[in-house]
């Protein structure tokens, strides 16, 4: 005859069945139940589609149009809530930044731009999000297609223009704030060198400029996260070729700010954005949510802390890597073995040699950066005066499609003015002393580097 304990132990085992299968109907009752709620996926005409070869349409169509284009096509686990949610979502949103269904709207330049801000973005891993390709592995970009994309998208850059010495700027004391609240830091002018860039897409060429706080972090290999209080300036100004095919930094173009404050932009990945444009100095942007464009950007190097550019660092930096900083460090383009230091000075123009591949930037110190902005053409630099230009191979800017920035070091010179006028010359690897002269008057190579113009700065 059963026990009572037995009977009991009976009796449990069907009510958990029961539990369970009451749970599970639940749960398919549930899944049922939100198929109901469809977020709205609309597929617009295709009224002004990219033109571009077959083969890069080709490509494109295979692993962008899903998600920036009118023509989306779902899988059938992608129409299965709740993950039908997260794709309308991301479709919409991908829409919003690069339409290729609408992208022949938008004027040829920002055209342009977006390409090559899209192939910059497969290049880096980043795009078709890696989530995708999982699920969608026939979306990869292979080498071969991301060459054919670089191919064409390279072909789009900007021809770079022939013209006179730059006009000066705008005064940034008549300029409005960004649309997000953020003004020009009234002193960036005189922030420390941290690169250069040659933008070849858009015809631009860039010095980043790092505040107080921004500097200290380099000199300490302190960069991921960036300190609270790290602001970098972005000054860009329209290339123009002279009548020896080298290209000058010309007319001023934009200036752009990264304000690092976690708790004041903790939107917008903590950091501040703020561009102006032109001559006016034009907020860029139709609202404060601009920001999210920017951030959209600069994802790609999220784990760089959203910042592309590499500094160049002096030599006492280059022994001492923080394995925190992971690349962040241009190390090639690093300085060692100067009586100066460079990033100490401030910068006053650039330029480059196409025929042999090399980017120059000419730096002041405080006495000399400040005459050259501001002195009339053939005035003499006052006593006390040092420049320094330091020349460099290019070499593509991994971050970035449509980018040269500093490789190896080519040379440095350091031209110093009145009562006499002296010139040295260091080349090599460390660097070494290769030239140097003292004149009552500057000629050749000296004279060529007092004569260049400063590049605007509003």
């Amino acid at each position: 005859m059963p026990t009572r304990a037995y009977l009991r132990q009976g009796l449990r085992a069907p009510i958990s069945v029961r539990v369970i299968g009451i749970a599970v109907g639940v749960a398919l009752l549930g899944g049922l139940a939100i198929q109901v709620v469809r977020p709205s996926l609309t597929h617009p005409a295709v009224t002004a589609d990219l033109e571009a070869p077959a083969e890069v349409k080709q490509i494109l169509k295979k692993s962008c149009y899903d998600c920036h284009s009118n023509e989306t096509r779902l899988a059938w686990f992608d129409e299965v809530a709740p993950a039908y949610w997260i794709v309308v979502r991301d479709v919409n949103e991908a829409r919003q930044h690069l339409n290729f269904s609408e992208i022949a709207k938008l004027s040829r330049n920002e055209q342009s731009a977006k390409l090559f801000e899209a192939v910059s973005q497969v290049q880096l891993g980043a795009m078709p999000l890696p989530g995708y390709v999982r699920l969608h592995p026939g979306a990869n970009v292979s080498s071969g297609e991301l060459q054919v994309l670089r191919n064409y998208v390279g072909s789009l850059a900007a021809p770079v223009a022939s013209g006179s010495d730059p006009a000066p700027a705008a005064n940034p004391s008549e300029v409005e704030p960004a649309l997000n609240g953020i003004t020009i830091p009234r002193d960036y002018r005189n922030w420390k060198p941290v690169s250069s860039t040659d933008r070849f897409d858009n015809g631009t060429m860039r010095a980043i400029l790092g505040n107080e706080i921004a500097m200290q972090a380099i000199a300490e290999n302190r960069m991921n996260p960036w300190p609270d209080g790290t602001a970098f300036a972005k000054v860009a100004w329209w290339q123009r070729r002279d009548e020896q095919r080298i290209v000058h930094a010309g007319a001023f173009a934009q200036v752009e700010f990264m304000i690092r404050d976690r708790r004041k932009f903790a939107s917008t990945k903590g950091w501040g954005w703020a561009r102006w444009r032109g001559s006016e100095l034009m907020p860029y942007g139709h609202d404060a949510s601009f920001s999210n464009e920017c951030v959209a950007c600069h994802t790609p190097v999220r784990e760089n802390d959203y910042v592309f550019t590499m500094p160049i660092v002096a030599g006492a930096n280059r022994s001492q890597p923080n394995p925190h900083a992971r690349t962040q460090l241009n190390r090639e383009a690093s300085l060692e073995g100067l009586p100066v230091d460079v990033f100490a000075q401030k910068v006053i123009t650039s330029w480059i040699d196409p025929r042999n591949g090399t980017m120059s930037t000419l730096y002041g110190n405080d006495i000399a950066a400040e005459h050259a902005r501001n002195r009339v053409a053939g005035q003499p630099y006052p006593e006390g005066s040092a420049l320094t230009a330091v020349t460099w191979k290019q070499q593509e800017d991994a971050r970035w499609f449509g980018g040269r920035i500093p490789g190896a070091v080519v040379s440095v010179e350091i031209v110093t003015a009145a009562p006499t006028y002296s010139y040295r010359e260091f080349e090599g690897s460390p660097l070494k002393l290769v030239h140097s002269g003292t004149q009552p008057t500057a000629d050749g190579r000296a004279a060529y580097l007092l004569a260049q113009a400063a590049s605007p700065m509003p």
